[in-house]
């Protein structure tokens, strides 16, 4: 494994691939155990690899990679059930996941559930296909940000980075009322 983790310090990002290849089942059947949320155990496996390709340097080669990327899974686990059980306690509706998922920003902005819902239905309708189809994928289909990265032979940091704006872009849309169709 050492000779991995100096290909992949060397700048080989392909050799990360044996990476999540090697330790994403073990850590899947880990995090499954302990999240009911599929979509949350997509996320925080991607939210792990990002968090050990980016800290690779700081794993001193001499210990078990295995021991270190489960450490770093536990602690990725951790601070998502903190940050995820302190948002649950304050929040007294239950949301399906579509909602919950596209609808976090919009903590702040709290009318009648059904009637955000609605909104947000309408404000999904008047995106471009692309953004409809990312939308599509990754919240009614339940396709991880890897697997659609990989289909459309882009990176995940843009894959992430376009659901991020597409949100943004549906917070505000439901904001200003919806879209009069």
């Amino acid at each position: 494994m050492n000779d991995l983790v100096k290909k992949i310090l060397d700048g080989d990002k392909e050799s990360f691939r044996e990476i999540v290849q090697t330790f994403g089942p073990s850590m899947r059947v880990y995090l499954s155990g302990r999240l009911s949320d599929r979509l949350a155990v997509d996320d925080l496996m991607q939210e792990i690899f990002v968090a050990v390709y980016w800290n690779l340097s700081t794993y001193d080669g001499v210990s078990d990679l295995g021991v270190w990327i489960r450490a770093v899974t536990r602690n990725k686990l951790m601070s998502y059930l903190r940050s995820h059980y302190s948002q649950k306690n304050s929040i007294n509706t239950k949301k399906v996941m579509i909602e919950e998922a596209l609808l976090q920003e919009l903590d702040s902005f709290n009318p009648n559930e059904n009637e955000i819902i609605e909104k947000l239905h309408e404000c999904i309708t008047v995106q471009k296909d692309a953004s409809k189809d990312l939308i599509k994928a990754r919240y009614f289909e339940n396709e991880s940000v890897m697997g659609i990265a990989d289909r459309l032979d882009t990176t995940v940091s843009a894959i992430s980075s376009e659901l991020y704006r597409i949100r943004k872009q549906l917070k505000s849309c439901v904001e200003q009322g919806g879209v009069k169709l």
